[in-house]
């Protein structure tokens, strides 16, 4: 896996000419591939793995401290009734004032017990929140990487273009030709003596040299 570089700053190479692109791009310092720990060069198969190891990891984190949230809880009866009637409150006033006023005096029971309670609850909810907003990037399909890379220069100029055969390679001929290639290839390491077709055929030239004394002299 290609990991992210820690040096992102733009290091001036010896000028040399017109060495215009020889100038490294610099790599925004927020990108999404600094979180995944990956280079920008990473290509999509890759990233979704990333991905899924790091939203693994966090999914983990929101356990454990669930698990952390809920011993408190279980010591002090109602919390958690409180939390669910908070969340399902609707309407433009939301949950009535009394409510608000039992839930308070609930959550310092909690406090008491486990000064942390609250810094926890608001971890795992950020976590949750970082999960979603990592899924809505879509980054694991090759369009949401692209639309990604695009929307955050120059991350795109990293990504190498897809090496995709065009129709001349699948024509019999070439096909007929490369196959022959590959067998003459492999006859010449073994030693054996070779007849080419036409000189289009062969790649040493070397034996048709011919020494000419007025260009070589007498050696």
């Amino acid at each position: 896996m290609a990991r992210f570089s820690s040096d992102t700053k733009a290091q001036a190479k010896p000028h040399r000419g017109n060495a215009l692109f020889e100038l490294p791009l610099p790599i925004p310092a927020n990108s999404i591939y600094r979180e995944l720990n990956l280079d920008p060069t990473a290509p999509a198969e890759e990233v979704a793995w990333a991905v899924k190891l790091l939203n693994d990891e966090r999914r983990a984190a929101i356990s454990r401290l669930d698990d952390e949230i809920k011993a408190v809880a279980s010591k002090v009866p109602g919390l958690l009734a409180a939390y669910e009637e908070l969340k399902n409150a609707h309407g433009p006033s939301g949950p009535d004032e009394h409510g608000i006023q039992r839930l308070s005096e609930l959550e310092k029971r909690a406090l008491d017990i486990d000064p942390s309670f609250q810094e926890k609850r608001r971890k795992a909810k950020e976590l949750e929140e970082k999960i979603d907003a990592l899924n809505a990037l879509d980054l694991g399909k090759l369009a949401g990487l692209s639309k990604y890379d695009e929307a955050h220069p120059p991350l795109a100029l990293f990504k190498l273009a897809t090496g995709v055969r065009d129709g001349f390679l699948d024509q019999p001929r070439t096909q007929l030709w490369l196959l022959r290639r590959d067998i003459t290839r492999f006859l010449e390491t073994k030693g054996e003596s070779v007849a080419y077709l036409s000189d289009l055929d062969r790649e040493d030239f070397t034996v048709d040299f011919c020494p000419v004394k007025l260009l070589d002299g007498d050696d």
